[in-house]
């Protein structure tokens, strides 16, 4: 799955670069896309308060605070694509900065048919560099296509209902897998810590040997089990 963060404070404008960038994924991409787009600050924070993962964005940076909006989400996900939407009277000085790293930029005035051309630049220059390395994601395949979620971002995976749930610090996904085959195909960075429970070692501040639990860095806390406890002790005590 390929997903797209878009704000842009002229509606119409918005509704066009959603539309061109869905269009121009199901045209030059075998895979779906998530597109959220949004006209106000407001909602752009809900939005990105909700969301883990996150592969393009577009960024008006023409209102009050742009460029700190852009420099929000470049700081919230370091890897994304960033294209800006700016006014030719603008500084360049503004906006080419390291803290947005801009990969395109639309200047307005722009023609519909300038505006499209970007985009397709925009976005096509990048799909190749989408696929990520095998070894450093998960993959969920679901009707809905296939999300490659980076292990770094995984807190845990939870078995439940005979499904498996990946929990992300906002997000969560489900598939179907096994605890026992996770065991045998998740990097060094998981341990088991609980027959339901798989938990990212690099999120793990605390084990509380009095209730048998674990917190991690996000305030969430998992049952560790008797035949889990020596390995999640000497794990916290390194």
């Amino acid at each position: 799955m390929i997903s797209v963060i878009i704000y842009d404070c002229i509606q119409e404008e918005m509704r066009y670069v959603s539309c061109t960038i869905k269009d121009i994924i199901a045209l030059k991409s075998p895979e779906n896309s998530r597109i959220d787009a949004c006209s106000s600050q407001g909602e752009l924070a809900e939005i990105i308060k909700c969301l883990d993962i996150e592969d393009f964005a577009c960024i008006d940076i023409c209102e009050k605070n742009g460029t700190a909006v852009a420099e929000n989400i470049r700081s919230r996900y370091p890897k994304i694509r960033i294209l800006l939407i700016a006014d030719a009277s603008m500084s360049p000085e503004r906006y080419i900065i390291p803290s947005i790293m801009a990969s395109a930029l639309i200047l307005r005035p722009c023609t519909r048919e300038n505006m499209r051309e970007k985009l397709e630049s925009f976005m096509i220059s990048a799909f190749g560099t989408l696929q990520k390395d095998a070894t450093d994601v998960y993959v969920v395949e679901t009707k809905e296509g296939i999300t490659n979620i980076p292990y770094q971002q995984i807190y845990f995976f939870e078995s439940s209902s005979k499904k498996i749930f990946i929990r992300l610090k906002s997000e969560e996904y489900s598939c179907y897998d096994t605890m026992e085959h996770l065991v045998e195909i998740l990097p060094d960075s998981f341990v088991r810590c609980h027959r339901s429970f798989i938990v990212n070692k690099n999120r793990i501040t605390h084990y509380a040997a009095t209730d048998n639990t674990i917190r991690l860095d996000d305030g969430t806390e998992l049952p560790v089990s008797r035949s889990y406890r020596s390995d999640i002790r000497d794990l916290v005590k390194r």
